[in-house]
């Protein structure tokens, strides 16, 4: 539409014009990065989780029933000394503490998030399927001993590729979580941790086996014995509970095993970890320079009527054979015991004939009742 007016009324009607066109482009601009900061607020926000409240050395018991056990009261776990027993809550001392612990019953029976709590070191595992008593137990226990050493827990509880079996999973999930976190172990969801005291630290920088510096850290395979000889790293180590640093090295790892799958006709229900293995073989040298092997029994112990190799004391418990949800339901019903503090069965063959499973007294009492 041709503009009406003398040359100055059309320069200033032109003027107007673009000013406009210029307005509505900033406008424009400055809702777009608006709505794309929300967005990657949300994002952070779900992967970091809401942060862990400070539970000192409260056992899952304590965590989960809303009290204090009588074998926490005997070593001095919890309550009074960390200030967040349930009792001084209920007397009112403090309604941000505990808004805390709802959250935390909260997320354990409905997580709203992949990750609960904070810290250097990331707790990984992977969950797919699993029925709801035990997944109320697994975080139970995940989250109290995060609790006590300041740790982050995230369970992946959706395939990352539905075209893999869920054992995948947890490699695609370890790379996700090595973008950010410094430090991520992942524990299967059949294992259980039952000794509070060991930190994760303390197998980093475990001198015997030299694994201080290392890129990761497995374990052999548990079809050998306890005390296997890992220094000369050519026994086959297991993929279930490793530690692995955030590093290029760790990540082109990873990689390689990704690969693996996509171009090796070779497999069996083991996938993940044949492809470890396959590049033990093929770049020895690299491997022993980059990987740490420590024996199963510092974090991978066999608990099951076949590999009966957990004792008192071992800081995981793996409850190794079968995959089913009732293997999993099964499980829960004989973890949660009806008095915590009976130590008189405390062994993998106690357990597996009473279907019980207890820690030793030093530790904190990690089941429900």
């Amino acid at each position: 539409m041709p503009i009406i007016g003398g040359p100055k009324i059309r320069a200033a009607v032109r003027r107007k014009a673009a000013l406009g066109s210029s307005a509505g482009q900033w406008c424009y601009r400055i809702c777009y990065f608006c709505f794309l900061f929300g967005a990657c607020y949300v994002v952070a926000s779900r992967i970091r989780g809401a942060r862990l409240p400070p539970l000192g050395t409260m056992s899952t018991r304590s965590v989960v029933a809303g009290g204090e056990s009588a074998a926490d009261s005997k070593n001095g776990v919890g309550g009074a000394k960390d200030g967040l027993s349930m009792e001084g809550v209920a007397s009112g001392q403090g309604s941000a503490r505990d808004h805390k612990h709802e959250h935390l019953r909260r997320w354990i029976a409905h997580p709203n998030s992949l990750c609960f709590g904070r810290g250097n070191i990331t707790i990984l595992s992977v969950a797919i399927g699993l029925p709801q008593s035990y997944l109320e137990l697994l975080r139970s226990n995940r989250l109290a001993y995060g609790g006590i050493h300041g740790y982050r827990y995230c369970e992946v509880r959706t395939s990352l590729d539905v075209s893999r079996p869920p054992a995948w999973t947890k490699v695609k999930a370890t790379a996700l979580l090595l973008s950010f976190a410094e430090t991520v172990m992942h524990i299967e969801a059949d294992a259980l941790i039952t000794n509070h005291s060991i930190s994760i630290e303390s197998i980093i920088n475990n001198p015997e086996y030299n694994v201080s510096g290392k890129d990761a850290i497995y374990t052999n395979d548990f079809k050998q014995s306890r005390d296997f000889d890992v220094q000369d790293g050519r026994m086959f180590i297991s993929s279930a509970n490793y530690i692995m640093r955030s590093t290029p090295w760790s990540k082109a790892l990873l990689e390689a095993q990704d690969k693996f799958y996509r171009e090796s006709a070779l497999f069996n229900k083991y996938e993940e970890q044949d492809a470890l293995n396959l590049y033990r073989m093929k770049h020895f040298e690299d491997y022993i320079q980059h990987v740490g092997v420590v024996p199963f029994r510092y974090m991978n112990s066999p608990c099951s009527e076949k590999y009966n190799l957990y004792e008192p004391g071992d800081f995981i418990a793996h409850f190794v054979g079968g995959t089913s949800p009732e293997k999993y339901e099964r499980l829960a019903a004989a973890l949660f015991l009806k008095d915590p503090n009976d130590s008189s069965c405390s062994t993998c063959d106690c357990f597996l004939k009473s279907g019980r499973l207890q820690t030793q007294s030093t530790t904190s009492s990690l089941f429900l009742d």
